[in-house]
């Protein structure tokens, strides 16, 4: 068995309870997969495949989190462009599918992937989406400075506003890369 890689920057043990889950979580998605409306329908089945890939990940299965990323893309390409998505999957987009690969590289300890993912997922969101551009902003800042980084995740911080944010974990996740960086 593979070692877990260490947490990202910012990250603590309250994450260690989501590597004991892992192989459930990877069954539940299995079973969601096997409902034939998830099968024939493309976003569902993107969403679908992108968390299994992240729960192999955490479960360290390298070849299943491959595959399940692959199927995850395979499925958004079926996507009707035309074709309004079900309301709870407006989210869905090719800058999420992005987004969960890194997590998927980030619990493979493939942080150069991980921050490739990452800053592609930023290129691919609307500006509307402010508190996303700002997720994916603090996790590329995160993978830099797991690669030692430090003039990046900088850079990459530096724009950021955390008193405008909503999300008390995303202000924390920023506070704490900025607290290394002052380190």
């Amino acid at each position: 068995m593979t070692p877990r890689p260490a947490p990202a920057p910012g990250r603590t043990s309250r994450c260690r309870p989501v590597w004991r889950g892992a192989t459930e979580a990877v069954q539940i998605t299995r079973a969601a997969l096997d409902n034939r409306r998830a099968r024939q329908d493309p976003h569902i089945s993107a969403l679908l495949h992108a968390r299994l890939a992240i729960g192999q990940a955490r479960a360290t299965d390298r070849t299943g989190a491959a595959r399940s990323l692959l199927a995850a893309e395979q499925a958004y390409d079926r996507v009707n462009p035309t074709a309004p998505a079900p309301a709870w999957l407006a989210f869905l987009s090719p800058a999420e599918l992005s987004g969960l690969a890194a997590i998927t590289h980030q619990a493979l300890g493939q942080y150069d992937r991980a921050e490739a993912s990452t800053a592609q997922a930023l290129e691919l969101l609307p500006p509307s989406m402010r508190r996303s551009h700002t997720y994916y902003s603090v996790q590329l800042a995160e993978l830099q400075l797991s690669q030692g980084k430090r003039d990046q995740a900088k850079a990459t911080v530096t724009t950021l506003d955390a008193s405008s944010l909503a999300s008390r974990r995303i202000a924390n996740r920023l506070a704490a890369v900025r607290r290394t960086l002052t380190a």
